[in-house]
């Protein structure tokens, strides 16, 4: 039996461009497919390549999930896309048993659908009530006794390893080796604390410079002392700290306690990172942004993998799921689990979440981290910002009616080689303003942010929302006693003793007091953020809002070839100089690639 599947449904599924252009080309070419076939959750076949052998390829209808055995790296690659846009086609095409090859990932597919239906089936109610109870009393202890008396123990053992840090100076120890970190690595998983090794993997990168060195060391010392308190917090604190520890809730006791959230969850972005040493991954972790079309919530989904395990297959970006989320407990609520999402319409190109200004980004900061000090990403929308640049050329976002400015992080290491994602979302923001304010979303952790979508025009911003003005008094939390405990703690405690100063948070011993002081000291650096001085709008002046149509999708998808294949490029002024003649654009995708065609030196033959 075929589903009823649509070609919008297939596209929302293909969450690569590239691919999705070229897998266009294939479904149109029905001599590429050799046995298709298709069930209730996935669709399956055989497409020639340019090698010997036909690729195996097979991807999910319920979920952005495929297998291919081609060799591109592109998840889904252009086979999938293809073989997703063929069956919206013409699904009685899909005939075909499915490969024995292909069996254990169909299976895999079929016992995911089944658990969402077993956890979606009504169940008897006093059985109900006894699981909801149960749950309820595991998701209040959070961990069991053992393990909080490991990590108790595990918390006063690193907090002694910084403590002797700060006593023996910044400048003497070999921070910058992570030799030097490696065994209170080890002795933080052993005793599972795993959620505060990659704060601790940064600091061999923070050695050159004391002052950023000495924040990041007070802000996991933080950390460290409500580890140290864990029995003794109210329990919301408590689940708060057991987060950032790396300790996971059940996910079933927190579907059965936890009030579901039900909405049209919008996919706003995700951010995907690996932690590691030089020649080892330990862990893939990936966080995505989900916006409430309805209640104006915030959501992030975690996805953890170890070593080189695989994440489960991501969400489509710019689509609607649908379903109910279980938040975490916790006094500020942002990461959640799905119960069922099942995929909804793609989102309209101009449809944004409700926007703040950069006053209202910076207050609403503030109160997240009086909820919860240890706040690592805030998600915002911002409205009415323009790209600019600081006279040093750093990229930041201007608001011209509040005349407030924010950086933008760029998470590249070498600045003398691209950074793709961040430049792709640079150029596209470039494509969304052309000189006129647009609105933005990403992750603020205090002092830049990092940009994760971004759409044309400006949306409603809440009246209701608290704001900092560019004239309020900020101060950048660098005065004293700042200045004295960067120079105490580098050259150390041993030989220049901590003097007395006022407002010190009291403690049993020197150094206590001094972590305790820079921990303190760097979240109110954060919440006292200051504006970035004068900055230059990257388009010098405000140009109308651009009226000309988008280029047609196939010949966007011939500019992609022209773009990428070096043969054609000698046919592109030609058709930027057509596409100028006829009034249209192109879409803001292509601009990267169009600005790396610009910068790029030409090959010979080319």
């Amino acid at each position: 039996m075929t589903l009823q599947f649509t070609e919008a449904q297939a596209l929302a599924l293909v969450t690569d461009h590239n691919s999705h252009q070229r897998g266009k080309k294939l479904a149109a070419d029905l001599g590429q497919w050799a046995s298709l076939g298709a069930d209730a959750v996935s669709v399956w076949d055989e497409c020639q390549g340019s090698g010997s052998e036909a690729y195996q390829v097979a991807a999910g209808l319920l979920e952005a999930a495929s297998k291919c055995s081609c060799p591109r790296p592109d998840a889904p690659c252009k086979h999938a896309a293809g073989l997703l846009l063929l069956y919206a086609r013409q699904p009685e095409l899909f005939i075909a048993p499915a490969p024995d090859k292909l069996a254990a990932w169909r299976k895999a597919r079929q016992q995911h659908a089944d658990r969402d239906a077993r956890q979606s089936q009504p169940r008897d109610s006093a059985e109900a009530a006894a699981e909801q109870a149960a749950a309820a009393a595991r998701l209040a202890k959070g961990v069991d006794t053992k393990r909080q008396q490991r990590m108790v123990a595990g918390a006063h053992e690193l907090a002694a390893v910084l403590e002797d840090v700060v006593r023996q100076g910044l400048a003497r120890l070999p921070l910058a080796k992570a030799e030097f970190w490696e065994a209170p690595t080890k002795r933080l998983i052993d005793n599972q604390l795993s959620g505060l090794v990659p704060a601790l993997r940064r600091l061999p990168d923070l050695a050159a410079q004391p002052e950023q060195l000495l924040a990041g060391l007070g802000e996991l010392y933080l950390v460290l002392r409500a580890c140290q308190n864990l029995p003794h917090l109210p329990a919301d604190l408590r689940h708060e700290v057991l987060q950032q520890a790396g300790a996971t809730l059940r996910r079933d006791d927190l579907l059965a306690a936890a009030a579901l959230v039900e909405d049209q969850w919008q996919v706003l972005g995700w951010v995907a990172e690996r932690e590691g040493e030089q020649y080892q991954v330990l862990s893939s972790n990936r966080r995505t942004w989900l916006y409430g079309a309805t209640n104006g919530r915030y959501a992030m989904l975690y996805d953890y993998a170890h070593g080189y395990g695989d994440l489960p297959p991501a969400l489509p970006l710019a689509s609607y799921q649908a379903g109910g989320l279980a938040y975490y407990p916790g006094r500020y609520q942002l990461r959640a689990t799905p119960a069922q999402l099942t995929l909804g319409a793609v989102v309209p190109p101009a449809a944004a979440p409700m926007g703040q200004s950069i006053g209202q980004l910076l207050a609403g900061y503030a109160a997240a981290v009086g909820c919860t000090p240890w706040l690592r990403q805030y998600p915002v929308t911002l409205t009415g910002v323009l790209p600019a640049l600081t006279a040093l050329n750093r990229r930041t976002l201007h608001h011209p009616a509040e005349n407030l400015t924010v950086p933008l992080l760029s998470t590249r290491r070498d600045l003398l080689k691209p950074d793709d994602e961040f430049d792709q979302q640079w150029y596209q923001l470039l494509g969304n303003s052309a000189g006129q304010p647009c609105t933005v979303f990403g992750e603020w952790d205090g002092q830049q942010l990092r940009l994760l979508r971004s759409w044309p025009g400006s949306h409603p911003t809440p009246s209701d929302l608290p704001a900092r003005g560019a004239t309020s008094p900020t101060g950048d939390g660098r005065a004293e006693p700042w200045l004295t405990l960067v120079q105490a703690a580098t050259v150390g405690l041993d030989a220049l003793p901590l003097p007395e100063l006022p407002g010190l948070p009291p403690a049993a011993t020197p150094a206590q007091r001094l972590l305790l002081a820079a921990g303190t000291t760097a979240l109110l650096q954060k919440l006292s953020f200051e504006s970035l001085g004068p900055v230059r709008p990257v388009v010098p002046a405000l140009l109308p809002a651009e009226a000309r149509p988008l280029v047609p999708p196939a010949v966007a998808a011939l500019l992609h070839e022209a773009l990428t294949a070096w043969p054609y490029r000698q046919l592109l002024p030609g058709y930027l100089r057509g596409l100028d003649a006829r009034g249209l654009r192109l879409p803001p995708w292509l601009l990267v690639l169009l600005q790396r065609y610009q910068t790029s030196p030409p090959r010979a033959g080319g």
